[in-house]
């Protein structure tokens, strides 16, 4: 795996973590 595949892959589970963490504190 490509460092590059990796900094994206890193990028989409913190933006996935911060949309679960909002939504969680809204709900």
């Amino acid at each position: 795996m490509s460092g590059r595949a990796v900094g994206w892959l890193e990028a989409e589970i913190e933006e996935w973590i911060h949309t679960r963490a909002r939504t969680k504190s809204e709900t």
